[in-house]
């Protein structure tokens, strides 16, 4: 007999890709959706009808609410999002010489005051450096930090003091131009869709990626190269290429299926890929 799986689809992020979702899963055998939203100020999806489905139940859509389902549940898969093996430190060292952020190192958050010249020294370009988290559910919000207005910039940072401690770890990096970004999600060191998702640093833009373009052809090695090297954060995860300021395509990060946008990847694939997953993983 053939086990139910509950997909537990948090709406309103991607209103176009949500739908989509929903419509490649209710055309699958032998599994139920529910529809959530997530409520504010840290209180969780709001309670899905009856009682909690027996049998494996996947959760998809933001980080917040990824969290919250690892916290307050006991969902297998429920979200699948391996924070701990998706931070920076953990995949920087695999994808190395293609990385967008080669020139970089990590630093606590405490430390910045103390080591700023350094860090203009080492990695400034006009006087400005960019500063992202190494930690994949994203504590603050990568952005370029200038000498100029150096105070106000690390405030804008920390403005969470709760959330950015001085021990955050952080990574900093030369900046860079980025001409176009792409999406692909990855399964056992194979490229299972991709999508554009922008065209330049303010432009939103989704197009499918074919599987005989450039972009497809280097997800595809950087997937066979996390494979050899033993890289594989959770059964499917995501890798961020893009296109800097010389049209070389580059690994800008990876991330969790869980908390990743759709865009205009295939969610047929995708839905059918995950819900094979989460069977997997509760017959363990």
């Amino acid at each position: 007999m053939i086990e139910y799986v509950t997909w537990m689809v948090e709406t309103g992020l991607d209103p176009e890709a949500e739908e989509r979702l929903l419509d490649s899963l209710a055309i699958l055998p032998n599994v139920e959706v529910q529809v959530r939203k997530l409520v504010p100020f840290g209180e969780g999806l709001q309670p899905g009808p009856g009682t909690e489905p027996e049998g494996p139940i996947v959760f998809h859509g933001s980080l917040q609410g990824a969290k919250w389902v690892q916290e307050n549940t006991t969902w297998r898969p429920g979200a699948i999002a391996n924070n701990p093996k998706l931070r920076c430190q953990s995949y920087y060292h695999v994808f190395n010489e293609y990385l967008l952020n080669r020139r970089h190192l990590f630093l606590p958050f405490g430390c910045f005051e103390e080591r700023k010249e350094d860090l203009f020294d080492w990695l400034g370009e006009d006087d400005c450096i960019f500063v992202r988290p190494d930690a994949n559910d994203k504590p603050f919000t990568g952005q370029l930090v200038k000498r100029e207005t150096w105070d106000e910039d690390l405030k804008q940072i920390g403005f969470y003091d709760e959330v950015v401690t001085p021990e955050t770890l952080c990574v900093v990096c030369a900046p860079q131009n980025i001409r176009e970004e792409y999406r692909f999600f990855i399964r056992d060191g194979e490229v299972l869709t991709g999508s554009l998702y922008r065209k330049n640093a303010h432009t939103s833009q989704y197009t499918a990626v074919s599987a005989v373009s450039e972009p497809w052809a280097m997800a595809k090695l950087m997937a066979a190269r996390a494979k050899r090297v033993g890289f594989e954060p959770d059964p499917i995860w995501v890798l961020d290429l893009c296109k800097d300021a010389q049209k070389r395509t580059r690994v800008l990060e990876v991330g969790s299926f869980s908390c990743a946008g759709l865009y205009d990847c295939n969610t047929d694939i995708l839905a059918r890929v995950v819900t094979e997953i989460a069977r997997e993983t509760t017959c363990r």
